[in-house]
């Protein structure tokens, strides 16, 4: 009796894994931001946008480029996340933040579209030009192009 329990229990098991594709439904992933040419950047906001069927923020931490500085977000609604890092003086190229999220769909994919609000130097306050290119997050083989925010000389 003991023993198809036991067989019983590792064929659940099994079917589980393969139903959901050994994959990392539930399963947490780093999508980088990263940030090109920054000349004394003190601060910068802006909304990522991504498709909520497919992952769901969690969390914001500061990236290598930004350390020391400070990050709030929040969700302003499903695959909307508003960030913005502030006490900063970064420059050259790195990783502003990285968003952790829940995959949702591990056969989905989706665009990173980054929505810059604003940015400002750290030394006057001015208004800081940037451009941006859009990443992309492809579930079946958990890859991730890191959307870029490149500010102009």
């Amino acid at each position: 009796m003991k023993s198809k329990f036991v067989v019983c229990l590792s064929l659940i098991v099994l079917l589980s894994i393969l139903v959901m594709g050994c994959g990392t439904a539930g399963g947490g992933l780093d999508v980088p931001v990263k940030i090109e040419n920054a000349d004394h950047v003190g601060a910068i906001a802006f909304n990522l946008l991504y498709d909520a069927t497919v992952l769901k923020a969690t969390a914001v931490n500061v990236g290598d480029l930004a350390r020391g500085s400070s990050a709030q977000w929040a969700i302003e609604r499903p695959g909307q996340l508003k960030v913005v890092v502030q006490n900063a003086n970064m420059n050259g190229d790195g990783t502003l933040v990285a968003v952790k999220c829940k995959v949702l769909d591990t056969r989905g994919s989706s665009t990173l579209v980054i929505q810059v609000l604003g940015a400002t130097s750290a030394d006057t306050g001015a208004d800081v030009e940037t451009q941006v290119t859009e990443g992309t997050f492809t579930a079946s083989d958990e890859s991730v192009e890191a959307p870029v925010i490149t500010f102009s000389a």
